[in-house]
């Protein structure tokens, strides 16, 4: 007996199953056992569920919703860039959450960085440690005049300030 390939509707939808006929012993007639081959795509079967589409990446991104919010409802990411250049304001900012939910060597920031929502958000950040050294030290030898400036009173402007001179201390 010969397999054969069936179409079953189902809610509108054409699915494809092999059919592959077999003689029951016990019961002394022909069965059948049907293999699911998948969603009819012009007479090609389209597995739907495949195992082989495990996720490629998994990234964590619940933990950091409060201080996206924080960052967003505070406006840091605009008051950094008043006294960063615009390459460096989301790397401080990215240190400065890493500092705040699980503190890492600047070596394993990158690696850290890689598996949250930021790496999808903002792809492309120079967080190796050679370039977080860089823009570290950079920040550190400027002028803390700009600081001065931000430093009025204004609690927006002095967390932003206080992560500007956390990023002198790393």
């Amino acid at each position: 007996m010969r397999s054969f390939i069936r179409v079953k509707k189902i809610n509108g939808q054409e699915y494809l199953y092999e059919i592959t006929p077999y003689y029951d012993k016990e019961k002394k007639q022909i069965r059948q056992k049907s293999k699911y081959l998948g969603k009819n795509v012009n007479g090609v079967p389209i597995r739907v569920r495949s195992q082989d589409q495990i996720p490629k990446k998994v990234v964590s991104h619940g933990e950091f919703i409060p201080l996206l919010k924080i960052v967003e409802d505070l406006e840091l990411a605009k008051i950094l860039s008043d006294i960063l250049p615009s390459k460096e304001v989301w790397p401080i900012l990215i240190l400065a959450m890493n500092y705040v939910t699980h503190p890492q060597a600047m070596t394993h920031i990158q690696s850290w960085y890689e598996g949250t929502a930021f790496s999808e958000d903002h792809p492309e950040l120079p967080l190796s440690s050679q370039s977080l050294s860089r823009m570290l030290s950079r920040i550190g030898e400027s002028s803390c005049e700009s600081i001065k400036i931000l430093d009025n009173g204004n609690l927006h402007r002095c967390i932003a300030c206080v992560i500007v001179c956390f990023s002198r201390k790393v």
